[in-house]
């Protein structure tokens, strides 16, 4: 859950990928458009490093899927306000499902 954020300015999510190649970068780009169905694309960051962004209108899919596993306390990487969002998170069903 740590290695992305929220960009409120260009509504997008970004997952820092950084530390990836670039060919398993864009891997996992494919693997999230294809299997999930979340358009993914990569961006090239700095340094020969590159980022996979989720665009704007994929945002509300990619909260829905996200949701039930995210930990309250990061659900600002998501764009998502802790006072404005009202769940219990569900330890054991997480832990069920793993």
């Amino acid at each position: 859950m740590g290695d992305g954020n929220y960009l409120k300015e260009k509504n997008i999510i970004r997952i820092f990928t950084n530390s990836f190649v670039k060919n398993d970068v864009e891997l996992l780009s494919r693997i999230i458009n294809d299997r999930i169905g979340i358009n993914s694309k990569v961006i090239y960051d700095r340094n020969n490093q590159y980022i996979i962004v989720i665009e704007k209108d994929d945002i509300i899919i990619t909260r829905d899927l996200l949701l039930p596993f995210i930990h309250p306390s990061m659900l600002y990487k998501l764009g998502i306000k802790n006072q404005d969002f009202n769940y219990k998170f569900n330890y054991l069903s997480i832990i069920n499902d793993i």
